[in-house]
């Protein structure tokens, strides 16, 4: 828990067990960004009798999106209560021996002003830093649309969480292109002098234009496949409607954030409500396959690693070798004989000359 975003911390008490701002940022042991303050933080552990698996364990695909459910309900329950866990990834949803879910990593949430606190200012965005997995962050965080994370921003984490589980180990009909579709809309980023990254223009495309995964993508489970289709839109009527109501800095936000007509009515990601009739009506589809999860990155490395492994193209490659070796004997001894000359003799067979206007001619 920051202690900036904790309006119950007291920072007056641990003002003189911390060395001066100054010194901390000149001290030899800080590394990375380039700050120019320091976030004091607390480390806190505790043990739980849970033990919980990474999503990339689940089961089939029922299990993944069982386990999504679960959290996104939780999620919701700590929003009532006031907390913004900040941090939906990977690593911090999890799969239990039931196959029920948990949510983790607690430590970046923040208390949510509630209707109550009318005398409560706005919290503060944090410029030197943006909270979260840069994999899972929301396509208008990551482009700079505003600096502190929201409900809805955590709500788009929990679909790309699913989308990218989804692509990477379970069957879909763009196996091909898992590995580019994952980079350019999960990992594509540029890292600046000072440390903080920026990009995330290909999630925004994917989630406007349907870009890298196409109109026509199909997973093979199509109660997956329905879910995912259904969350890609509501997140883009989000996103739409917000960028048509705000002015960002629009140079940060690209070409395909320009505004545009805002939805009508209330979007489906106002709150929780929508998206979690999504996770109900899915899981209750008779259509359920038994498929197992398969790393398709790792299937598809270990395919290139055996076609290399048995020289596939080595032969080609060596004919092409021999055949430019082969040419460029050819030619030295025709030139040797003095069948072949520079200015073009009766011997040639056909030579070229540069006409008066530029342009190359040839005759026979």
């Amino acid at each position: 828990m920051d202690p900036e975003d904790d309006p119950g911390a007291d920072d007056d008490d641990d003002d003189d067990m911390l060395p001066e701002p100054a010194l901390m940022r000149d001290s030899s042991w800080k590394c990375g960004n380039k700050w120019t303050r320091i976030t004091k933080r607390f480390h806190h552990r505790f043990v739980t009798d849970v033990i919980g698996k990474p999503l990339r364990c689940a089961s089939d695909s029922k299990v993944l999106l069982q386990a999504a459910a679960d959290a996104f309900k939780a999620h919701e329950q700590a929003v009532k209560a006031g907390v913004l866990h900040r941090d939906i990834s990977d690593c911090n949803v999890l799969i239990t021996e039931s196959g029920r879910c948990i949510v983790n990593d607690w430590d970046m949430a923040i208390y949510l002003p509630t209707a109550d606190d009318k005398d409560a200012s706005p919290r503060r965005p944090r410029h030197h830093e943006r909270t979260g997995t840069w994999k899972f962050m929301s396509t208008l965080l990551v482009n700079g649309h505003h600096m502190a994370s929201t409900i809805q921003d955590d709500m788009e984490s929990f679909v790309l969480v699913i989308l990218y589980h989804a692509l990477r180990y379970f069957p879909h009909n763009k196996k091909q292109l898992t590995g580019f579709i994952i980079d350019e809309v999960f990992n594509r980023h540029l890292a600046l002098p000072n440390g903080r990254p920026e990009g995330g223009q290909g999630r925004g495309s994917l989630f406007l234009n349907m870009y890298y995964i196409e109109p026509d993508f199909e997973m093979d489970c199509k109660p997956l496949n329905e879910w995912i289709h259904a969350a890609i839109l509501a997140v883009k009527e989000w996103i739409t409607g917000q960028t048509a109501t705000s002015t960002p800095p629009t140079k940060r936000l690209g070409t395909k954030f320009k505004p545009q007509v805002p939805p009508e009515g209330e979007p489906d990601l106002l709150t929780h409500a929508v998206l979690c009739k999504y996770f109900t009506a899915c899981l209750d589809f008779p259509d359920w396959l038994p498929d197992k999860p398969l790393d398709v990155i790792e299937e598809l490395e270990k395919g290139e690693r055996e076609t290399k492994k048995r020289g596939y193209g080595a032969p080609d490659a060596d004919n092409r070798r021999a055949s430019k070796s082969n040419k460029s004997s050819g030619l030295q001894n025709a030139r040797r004989s003095g069948k072949l000359n520079r200015g073009g003799s009766s011997g040639t067979p056909a030579s070229s000359s540069r006409s008066s206007s530029g342009m190359t001619t040839r005759s026979s």
